[in-house]
């Protein structure tokens, strides 16, 4: 697993994330991503079936594109200001939040 030094101020979550990235190719094998993520070959290709993770499945390879990986992760995060725009779960909160 790839280690990060502490979080310097100013520094959001996404730049984070990207160095993990870093140094890999385009494409990246189950066993970098992996590597990557820090979980072990197995539960990467779960992730992989089960669509938890984005890739192209061709026979028996997978193509697993570096940036789409990236953009995935970064859109699921769970903290304000680094996410995707907001979706369903946030609208529901903010009707909640209206109604109290």
């Amino acid at each position: 697993m790839c280690a990060l030094p502490p979080v310097a101020h100013g520094v959001n979550m996404s730049t984070r994330l990207e160095q993990l990235f870093d140094g890999y190719p385009p494409i990246l094998s189950a066993r970098e991503l992996a590597e990557i993520l820090g979980l072990n070959n197995k539960t990467v290709y779960e992730y992989l079936q089960n669509g938890d993770l984005p890739a192209y499945h061709i026979g028996s390879k997978w193509i697993i594109v570096r940036d789409e990986v990236l953009e995935h992760i970064q859109s699921t995060s769970n903290t304000p200001g680094e996410s995707a725009p907001p979706g369903p779960r946030a609208s529901a909160k903010r009707g909640i939040e209206a109604a109290q």
